[in-house]
């Protein structure tokens, strides 16, 4: 339906990767960042970047407003296809403060549109085991310790060398359940991941982004994750790499650069750059590979699905297989109950004719004694 909905966008102008960007904003209550992405990516009809986010609203999570220049666009996504003019070209940052740290998790039993993980694969024994217990047999802790052990650490899947987080909304100590603000699926290794300096990490990024720039930006679109910036909090204040750049922020549940993720900075800069000048960014000169890996990751999404589809069902033969020699049992049981029933009877039958034969003799001794004792 959401591929329908975007294959009806008409654009007054040729999509083109080199000075177009199409942003993008969700209402980020419908969970449904990861819909929208694979469906504009089956339409084979934008070749461009989507960067943006999901808003985020109130953190007690009961709106999320985006405005689509009429109004509020409530349980919508909202396009803004911009085409650059001559002498402006654009970069893209995407930087968050987390390092791999070796231990991943791949994951079995997951609830996709509620982005919840129970159980994850055990790669010694293939059997499925709960993803808590996991954790906290990994970290050493029992499981009303495990929140203030994840302290400092995230996850992530990644995608061509490049991480991107996926962040714990809740945590359900008593049935093993643990919630994402991502969606999880069936067959993605799930990296843990520890967090490194905030300031330090976001400063690096930027100078290597502004290598082979001829100036700042002229301007900025950032999309920044609220988690991010509550668990760097006393740090904020101390960030002033972007001082001086003009700069429009959105604050987000998730941000959006080809794929949806958590605790990122992702940011649309502008450059005016002058004709014969030099200029290189690393998304804008690798937009057929980039595009090529976001592909391939929805790609993998549908596999997996598939994949966990099949074995749903090689499950379910399992147990119908499980059913039916208990039926055979059970149906065995009847069949000796009857053949008990048939043999009882025939032996009750035998007893009856027996019973009634010695009735008779009995009767008839009687009736010989009675005339005896009548002629006497």
């Amino acid at each position: 339906m959401i591929r329908k909905e975007v294959l009806k966008i008409q654009l007054p102008f040729k999509t083109d990767a080199r000075d177009t960007i199409a942003l993008t904003f969700i209402d980020g209550l419908t969970a449904s960042e990861t819909y929208l992405m694979q469906a504009i990516y089956r339409t084979d009809k934008f070749p461009c970047y989507f960067i943006g986010g999901s808003a985020g609203g109130t953190l007690n999570f009961d709106k999320a407003w985006v405005y689509d220049g009429t109004g509020v666009a409530k349980d919508k996504a909202v396009l803004i296809f911009l085409k650059l003019a001559e002498g402006v070209r654009y970069g893209l940052i995407k930087s968050h403060n987390y390092k791999a740290t070796g231990k991943a998790f791949v994951l079995a039993e997951c609830n996709t549109s509620q982005r919840t993980v129970m159980t994850v694969l055990d790669e010694q024994t293939q059997e499925s085991v709960s993803f808590m217990d996991q954790l906290c047999k990994h970290l050493n802790c029992k499981r009303q310790e495990l929140e203030s052990r994840l302290t400092g650490y995230s996850f992530a899947v990644e995608v061509k060398g490049e991480l991107y987080i996926r962040s714990i909304a809740a945590m359900d100590i008593e049935t093993g359940v643990i919630t994402f603000f991502c969606d999880m699926n069936f067959g993605d290794r799930l990296q843990l991941v520890k967090a490194e300096d905030f300031i330090d990490t976001t400063r690096r990024a930027y100078q290597k982004f502004m290598q082979n720039k001829p100036s700042a930006p002229v301007a900025m679109i950032l999309n920044d994750c609220i988690l991010r910036r509550l668990k760097n909090a006393e740090k904020l204040g101390r960030f002033n790499e972007f001082a001086g750049i003009p700069a429009a922020g959105l604050s987000t549940f998730g941000e959006m650069l080809g794929i949806f993720m958590n605790e990122t900075l992702t940011a649309l800069c502008l450059f005016r750059v002058n004709e014969g000048e030099s200029f290189a960014d690393e998304y804008a000169d690798n937009f057929p590979i980039k595009y090529a890996d976001f592909r391939e990751y929805y790609l993998t999404l549908q596999i997996n699905s598939l994949k966990s589809m099949n074995q749903i069902q090689s499950n379910m033969m399992g147990y119908l297989a499980e059913y039916q020699q208990l039926i055979n049992k059970v149906t065995g049981s009847f069949r000796d109950v009857a053949n008990y029933a048939a043999e009882t009877a025939g032996v009750l039958s035998e007893v009856q004719t027996q019973f009634s034969s010695f009735a008779s003799d009995i009767t008839s001794q009687s009736n010989d004694r009675n005339q005896r004792f009548l002629r006497g």
